[in-house]
C-alpha cells in the first residue's frame, strides 16, 4: 500500500505546532500497540503443551489471527507515522524558520516508523518459529528443556561470584509478582563461568577454581530441585559465553592461557556435546542472544582490546560470520532481546569502570541506538525481557560487591524503576541451610 499518496493534507495550516493538534486524532496510542504485542505473544503460552491433530489445526488458526491482529495495527501506526511527517514536511516549507523543530518532530517519527518495521518483522519471524514447533511437535527437550521465547515464567539465576571461594548461588525472580527467592547453592567453588537459563534448568558451564581451568558442566533442576553433573565439556575454558539455538546450547569463546575462538555445542536432547564451528576472532566475557531464530555473539574482551564485532551464525549452520559492529565494546555485559531489538547493559569497558549504560541493536538495519541508562552500574547480572519489559537482576557493583537489587525498564515510559523487595541478607557459614531450601546432590550423566 502506497501510504503517502493517500494522505489528505489541510491546506490551512500555518506552523507545526497547528499541525501537531491537527494530527492528534492520528496518533496511536501507545497502549494499543503493547495490546499488539500482547495478541501477539498470546500462543507463547501454549509452548510446552501437547496438541492433538485437531488441536494443533485450532492453535495454528489462532496464530494466524494473531499475525493478522498484529500486523493491522501496527501498519496503522506506520500510516499515522508517515502522515505526521509529511504535515510537517508542508509545514517547514510553508514557514521555513520552524525547521529545527520540526526536523526534531520528524526525527521521532523516524524512530517510531523504524521501531515499527522491527518490530513487524520480529513478530512475523517468531510466529513463523513457532508455527514450526508445532508443526514439529518441539516443545521441549531432554528435562523439559523449553525453547527461549519472551514470557512472564519465573527466571532462574545464578549469582556470578568474582571469588572462587564463594559459593554459587541460585534463586529464581517471578516478573508476575517481581519477587526473587533464594532457592538453593551448587557447592563446588569456582569463578568465571558462564551461565544459561532454561524455563526449568539452569546450566553452569566451565570456569576457573585455584588457578585451574575447569571442564566441569552441571545443572539445577527446578523440577527435580536437584544438582545434576552431566558430561564434561571437550575443552577447558573460562569466562565462556552461552546460549541457546535450535536445540542446542552454545558454549563459545573464553581463556585457557590464550583467548578462545573455539565453539562448542551440547545436544539438549542427547547430553552429548560436539565442536561446533569457531568463531572469526577470538573473545572472553562476551554475550550469545538468539534473535529472528539466528544466535548473535556480541563483544567480549580478546586480549589486547574490548571486541568490537558482532558475529552471526550462518544460514548452513557451518560457520560463523562477521555481522556488524559494537560501535563501542565492552565486556561482562547483560543481553537480551526485547521488540526484535537486542539490548545490552552494564559490564565493562575497561578494568578501571563498571557501566550502567545501555544500547540497542537492530539487526535488520544493524544500526544501534543509546537506550536510558540503569539507576545502577553493574556487571555479571542477568539482563532479561518478558513480554512487557526488561529486568536487570542482580550482578555486583564496581567494587565487586553483590548487587541485589533489581531493576525493571518500562518501554512505555523509557525508564528504569528499582523493584521494591526486602534487602537480601547473605547467609553465613552456620545459617546456609536454614537459610535456603535444601538441593538433593543428584549426579547423573
Amino acid at each position: 500500500m502506497d501510504f503517502l499518496s493517500s494522505v489528505i493534507l489541510p491546506s490551512h495550516t500555518k506552523n507545526a505546532s497547528q499541525s501537531v493538534t491537527a494530527l492528534d486524532e492520528l496518533k496511536t496510542p501507545s497502549s494499543e500497540v503493547a495490546d499488539a504485542w500482547d495478541v501477539c505473544d498470546q500462543p507463547l503460552e501454549y509452548q510446552d503443551a501437547q496438541f492433538s491433530e485437531s488441536e494443533m489445526e485450532t492453535q495454528m488458526k489462532e496464530l494466524e489471527d494473531c499475525s493478522i491482529e498484529a500486523s493491522r495495527v501496527f501498519l496503522e501506526n506506520l500510516q499515522k507515522s508517515f502522515k505526521l511527517m509529511k504535515l510537517l514536511q508542508l509545514t517547514q516549507s510553508l514557514n521555513p524558520q520552524e525547521s529545527s523543530y520540526n526536523r526534531k518532530i520528524i526525527s521521532t517519527e523516524m524512530k517510531k516508523i523504524n521501531d515499527t518495521v522491527s518490530q513487524l518483522k520480529y513478530a512475523g519471524k517468531r510466529i513463523e518459529m513457532i508455527n514450526e514447533h508445532l508443526e514439529k511437535h518441539r516443545f521441549t527437550g531432554k528435562d523439559g528443556d523449553a525453547f527461549l521465547e519472551p514470557n512472564m515464567d519465573p527466571v532462574l539465576i545464578a549469582d556470578q561470584a568474582q571469588s572462587a571461594h564463594k559459593p554459587l548461588l541460585i534463586g529464581s525472580f517471578d516478573p508476575k509478582t517481581q519477587k526473587y527467592k533464594p532457592i538453593g547453592r551448587l557447592p563446588d567453588p569456582r569463578a568465571n563461568f558462564a551461565v544459561a537459563s532454561s524455563k526449568t534448568n539452569l546450566y553452569v558451564i566451565g570456569g576457573t577454581h585455584n588457578g585451574q581451568f575447569l571442564n566441569k558442566f552441571e545443572y539445577y533442576n527446578q523440577k527435580k530441585n536437584a544438582r545434576c553433573m552431566g558430561a564434561n565439556l571437550n575443552h577447558k575454558r573460562t569466562k565462556p559465553a552461552a546460549g541457546f539455538h535450535n536445540g542446542a546450547l552454545y558454549v563459545v569463546g573464553g581463556y585457557d592461557s590464550i583467548y578462545l575462538s573455539s565453539v562448542e555445542l551440547y545436544d539438549l536432547e542427547e547430553g552429548t556435546w560436539k565442536n561446533g564451528p569457531s568463531l572469526n576472532n577470538c573473545r572472553a566475557n562476551a554475550a550469545v542472544v538468539a534473535c529472528y531464530g539466528e544466535i548473535f555473539v556480541l563483544g567480549g574482551f580478546n586480549g589486547k582490546s574490548n571486541e568490537e564485532s558482532i558475529e552471526k551464525i550462518s544460514a548452513s549452520g557451518n560457520e560463523f560470520e562477521i555481522f556488524g559492529e559494537m560501535e563501542g565494546g565492552r565486556s561482562g555485559f547483560g543481553a537480551c532481546v526485547f521488540q526484535g531489538r537486542i539490548y545490552i547493559a552494564g559490564g565493562w569497558s575497561n578494568t578501571r569502570n563498571t557501566l550502567k549504560s545501555v544500547r540497542s541493536y537492530d539487526p535488520y538495519t544493524k544500526t544501534w541506538r543509546d537506550e536510558p541508562s540503569m539507576k545502577n552500574a553493574r556487571k555479571a547480572f542477568t539482563l532479561h525481557a518478558t513480554n512487557e519489559a526488561i529486568y536487570a537482576i542482580r550482578g555486583y557493583d564496581e567494587e565487586s560487591a553483590l548487587l541485589d537489587q533489581i531493576e525493571r525498564f518500562d518501554p512505555k515510559k523509557l525508564k528504569w524503576s528499582i523493584v521494591p523487595s526486602k534487602p537480601h541478607v547473605p547467609p553465613t557459614s552456620y545459617n546456609y541451610e536454614k537459610y535456603y531450601a535444601e538441593m538433593s546432590d543428584n549426579y547423573s550423566k
